[in-house]
């Protein structure tokens, strides 16, 4: 097993469960996948498209902005500490908060419509 896979393996799921996995290399059903947080979700074979394709549609009606904090600070959590980690998020909320899309979001939430997020 490479070292970028073991490091990934590790941060994934549970420190005992890699470990199990690594050392007996015994395989994994999807049903242990996804009880161990290794997998997102289950789906009947066959629907895998159409079950992704859900998801990356709820993503893709987010606000860009949201999401591209949300990305960066996962990122950014992995590889420093949680004081880092939570300066960078406190530093993007603000920016997040000053945003033409913050605004969108609050109005129309206000108007009791669908936001129409610009990126900015």
């Amino acid at each position: 097993m490479a070292a970028g896979l073991i490091s990934s393996l590790v941060g994934r799921i549970p420190h005992k469960i890699a470990m199990e996995l690594m050392l007996t290399g015994r395989p994994v059903s999807a049903q242990r996948a996804y009880e161990v947080g290794f997998v997102n979700e289950l789906c009947e074979p066959g629907s895998e498209t159409e079950a992704a394709l859900v998801t990356a549609r709820q993503i893709a009606s987010a606000a860009p902005l949201v999401l591209r904090f949300l990305k960066q600070a996962a990122r950014h959590s992995i590889p420093v500490g949680l004081v880092e980690a939570g300066y960078s998020a406190q530093y993007q909320a603000q920016m997040l908060a000053r945003s033409e899309d913050a605004r969108e979001g609050a109005l129309a939430a206000k108007e009791r419509r669908a936001p129409v997020f610009v990126g900015r």
